[in-house]
């Protein structure tokens, strides 16, 4: 039997834990693992040199800064803030997931494929502002086809700023009932 714990403080700390290895929790497929890494203040960055799956769970901030890519396989939720600023952030890999940030999306560099595949669709539902001044074709679906969906669902004025002309390619926009953009 395996029970293996691991959180990060759910007080007011302001820690960052950063993920380097291909696999940074390598869980055995017995017993009971629970990893939370949602702490009030808290900042989880996969910053691996590395191809990285990234993590089943709910996260406060996430930071995807290495220069290899970081592959999401299911729903995930980001408190607050989504940072990119290197490598290659995948949501989808032919299946549908949906990416929650309930803060701001903030894109410096590196690229965020809404698909890899030729089938399924990636849903980003935003509540906050998003930031990109990372370049051409650094919001796309890598697949081809057009099945990226950013959903603006803030409850305020959300602004949209994309400083370089073709930055979001294959990508849909949607603006939400008692949203503005």
């Amino acid at each position: 039997l395996n029970t293996s714990t691991f959180s990060m403080a759910s007080g007011a700390q302001s820690a960052t834990l950063l993920l380097a290895n291909a696999t940074p929790f390598p869980l055995p497929g017995v017993g009971t693992s629970t990893i939370n890494l949602n702490g009030n203040a808290s900042t989880v960055n996969y910053d691996g040199t590395v191809n990285q799956a990234v993590y089943t769970t709910q996260y406060n901030n996430l930071i995807s800064s290495g220069s290899a890519n970081k592959t999401v396989s299911v729903n995930i939720t980001v408190s607050k803030d989504f940072t990119i600023s290197v490598g290659t952030f995948v949501l989808n890999s032919a299946t549908s997931y949906v990416f929650r940030i309930l803060g701001n999306y903030n894109q410096t560099g590196g690229v965020v494929d809404f698909n890899a595949g030729t089938s399924g669709v990636s849903n980003m539902y935003l509540a906050g502002n998003l930031t990109n001044s990372a370049g051409v074709s650094s919001m796309t679906t890598i697949g081809g086809v057009q099945n990226g969906i950013i959903n603006f669902n803030g409850t305020g004025i959300q602004a949209l700023n994309i400083s370089t002309a073709g930055a979001a390619i294959w990508l849909k926009y949607l603006v939400n009932s008692g949203s503005s953009v």
